[in-house]
């Protein structure tokens, strides 16, 4: 089992941000979440990267503990789990394999990370992910330069060169086009069924939702309202999740 949660509660400060959810996700499954602003999604996915702290519940990612892990021990899973977040997070003034290069971090001393940025390390492995990404020929180019799109496929380079056994997507494809954010979402796709990784991904469209995944989870106010395959996802579970008035 990659991700087994029990009755996990997340606050900060008197706002909670999940309540008692329950989830199992398969090896190599893919999820979906959806809901609106302020559901929990984003929660959900520190939570299961280990940057958010569960207040109650017992939470399991990738066969361990991480309510109970020790720092080193969660930094161990850590390196096991792939994130991609909307914002990219990548430092738009040095060259595109610095970018993905950053995805071996974690494995990396810092004397040898900080050679990395004069001279470059395993630049192959850093090409090969480009390449899966359609961006082999920009290795060299200053990634401030390239398109939104662009950006976010140099991001999931950097997770494939991170080898993760669990990609986490958070609002992936906000801030693009809906051409460019379907190319994503089937690129994440394409990118976990290579490499046998579990994914799951936070989104606001719904028929995003619908491309490719296992099953859709809605979330709302903390809650898990449903979670079905998505061919079993109906317009009046969709509108009664984003309706303004709760029920």
């Amino acid at each position: 089992m990659t991700v087994d949660l029990r009755g996990v509660t997340v606050r900060f400060g008197d706002r909670v941000a999940l309540d008692d959810v329950d989830l199992t996700v398969g090896a190599g499954e893919r999820v979906a979440v959806i809901g609106p602003s302020g559901a929990g999604k984003s929660t959900l996915v520190r939570l299961l990267n280990g940057t958010a702290p569960a207040t109650g519940g017992a939470v399991r990612v990738l066969g361990s503990d991480l309510a109970g892990a020790t720092p080193r021990a969660r930094r161990a899973v850590q390196r096991r789990i792939g994130t991609v977040h909307q914002q990219f997070h990548l430092v738009g003034e040095l060259r595109v394999v610095h970018n993905v290069n950053a995805g071996r971090l974690g494995e990396w001393s810092a004397w040898r990370a900080l050679t990395s940025l004069v001279a470059p390390r395993d630049v192959p492995a850093a090409r090969a992910a480009l390449d899966r990404v359609g961006l082999a020929d920009r290795l060299d180019q200053r990634t401030s330069t390239l398109s939104g799109g662009e950006q976010q496929r140099v991001a999931i380079a950097r997770v494939l060169v991170q080898r993760p056994a669990l990609v986490l997507a958070d609002e992936p494809v906000a801030s693009l086009d809906p051409a460019r954010a379907a190319e994503i979402v089937d690129l994440l796709h394409e990118v976990v069924t290579d490499t046998g990784a579990t994914l799951l991904a936070s989104l606001h469209d719904v028929d995003l939702a619908r491309r490719g995944f296992d099953r859709v989870l809605g979330l709302r106010e903390g809650r898990v309202r449903f979670d079905v395959a998505p061919g079993r996802l109906t317009a009046a579970m969709t509108d009664a999740l984003y309706e303004l008035t709760p029920r």
